[in-house]
């Protein structure tokens, strides 16, 4: 019996085994509370603007064909080992790439949230896949790409910070000859930026049955109570009375001390359940009442407008929780698992709760990777980003028949990670908690740096010492010739 060998193996052949790992460690795709609620959208047909409901319009028709988690799983990963070995492929070659794909698809940080069914692993397919297609010669290719950007735009309300320096920097639809081509590409790698990120967010619109005010409900609240509890001197009641009234605040004396002693800067959820400071509706269709949601928009910018010290203060707090400066939250946060489902809605819209015993133990040692190593610590990786962003300029991509590699010669490592760290950027005001998901792009685009930069590094040829010039050897001043004599 001959001994396989990976350089044996075709480069689909080794993409196939490490997808089908990866299933067997995800498999169906595990269900939290926002993929059940999207689910139940899409079965229903019935949509909020709870989680972009672009999500649950494409998972009706998926859930039609495969019902369940399952058929989302396989978009979402499809699309992602695919979009990473068609980037990959332009700084190494396919064997390699194929392994290379294979690695960061497997790694722990990457595979845990891609084991879920998330608005923001379909994003990261979506976009990987996009970025590919973008760095292609043919037109109509990059369309496609364009198009695929679009879909990952669709199901992120935060991800036109991902998608401005991909389309900027990489969308080129004349060769740069002349200063009147570049300008015209960059105007339309622009124009293609404010489609592709309007588009998508009219299509929300339009889906929309049901407007939840989320903001108000859950990220407002949160930002009032955290600076409030972060405001050095003390406050008033009656002070706090005016300003709170019309948020239907339910303590009225000693409300800074109580707000002080409810708020948590990662998580929103003490403020509104067993006992919290607020009603409001976290789920369901009904939103808030108009007068309580405008008077929690007006608190919200009366406080943070009259105490922008303790509002920034709030603010940092909740973005070093999300790049796990602060281990806060649980390894819950960092890892989701099918242990951490809802089995009271998986048996509520029939679907499967149960796990093997091949995936207890690879998740098992997932979560041990999240316990005792720094891998699952966001605000490693975007140090590791910023320190790579100086390495960009001086590397030139893999030049094949159909790569860009003679007129974009810097900008495709550069674009990625300026992707993965303005999508990151957007969670100073935005992080409501410290999920480690929402820090998934941004290491999934580290860990393509490192490789194609790597890559790039060890191909090139050593650089000599520089040295002066041979100086000429003296030239000898010319003889004079004997004068001729006349005859």
């Amino acid at each position: 019996m001959q001994r396989v060998r990976i350089r044996e193996l075709r480069p689909f052949t080794i993409l196939a085994i490490g997808w089908v790992i990866g299933i067997i460690y995800a498999y169906p795709g595990v269900m939290t509370l926002d993929g059940n609620d999207q689910l139940h959208q899409g079965r229903t047909d019935f949509y909020t603007d709870g989680h972009p409901p672009a999500m649950a319009w494409m998972w009706r028709y998926v859930d039609a064909v495969i019902a369940g988690p399952f058929g989302m799983l396989v978009i979402q990963t499809v699309t992602f080992v695919a979009g990473i070995y068609l980037i990959l492929r332009r700084a190494i070659a396919p064997r390699r790439a194929a392994v290379a794909t294979v690695v960061i698809f497997l790694f722990p940080p990457v595979l845990s949230p891609m084991a879920a069914i998330w608005k923001d692993c379909i994003m990261a397919g979506f976009f990987v896949l996009g970025i590919a297609l973008l760095l292609e010669d043919r037109r109509w290719v990059r369309v496609v790409g364009a198009v695929c950007l679009m879909v990952g735009t669709s199901v992120r309300y935060n991800a036109l910070a991902a998608t401005l320096p991909v389309l900027v920097l990489l969308l080129r639809w004349y060769d740069a000859t002349t200063w009147k081509r570049r300008l015209a590409s960059w105007g339309i790698a622009t124009g293609a930026w404010i489609a592709i990120t309007a588009l998508p967010l009219a299509f929300n619109i339009a889906l929309t049955d049901q407007k939840m005010y989320v903001w108000q409900s859950s990220l407002a609240v949160l930002d009032i109570a955290g600076t409030i509890a972060h405001v050095d001197e003390p406050m008033t009641d009656d002070e706090l009375r005016a300003e709170l009234a019309d948020t239907q605040v339910l303590v009225d004396h000693d409300i800074q001390a109580a707000i002080r002693a409810r708020y948590v800067a990662w998580d929103f959820d003490p403020l509104l359940t067993d006992g919290g400071l607020w009603k409001l509706p976290i789920e369901g269709t009904t939103p808030a009442p108009e007068s309580q949601r405008d008077g929690i928009a007006r608190a919200f910018w009366n406080l943070a407008l009259d105490h922008p010290g303790a509002y920034l203060r709030h603010r940092l707090e909740c973005f070093s929780a999300a790049l796990g400066i602060h281990n806060r939250g649980g390894t819950s946060k960092l890892v989701r698992t099918h242990h951490n489902q809802y089995f009271g809605m998986l048996q509520a819209q029939k679907l499967a709760t149960g796990w093997s015993p091949v995936q207890n133990v690879m998740q098992g040692g997932v979560i041990w990777t999240a316990r005792h190593t720094p891998f699952f610590k966001a605000w490693c990786w975007a140090v590791i980003a910023l320190c790579l962003l100086p390495l960009c300029r001086r590397q030139r991509p893999r030049v094949t028949d159909r790569s860009v590699a003679a007129s974009e010669p810097h900008r495709d490592v550069l674009a990625i990670l300026l992707s993965g760290l303005g999508l990151e950027a957007t969670l100073f005001p935005l992080a409501p908690s410290p999920d480690f998901r929402y820090s998934h792009w941004m290491v999934v685009c580290t860990l393509i740096a490192i490789v194609m930069l790597t890559a790039r590094r060890m191909r090139e040829p050593p650089r000599e010492p520089l040295r002066e010039p041979p100086k000429p050897p003296p030239q000898e001043p010319p003889k004079e010739q004997p004068k001729e004599q006349p005859v």
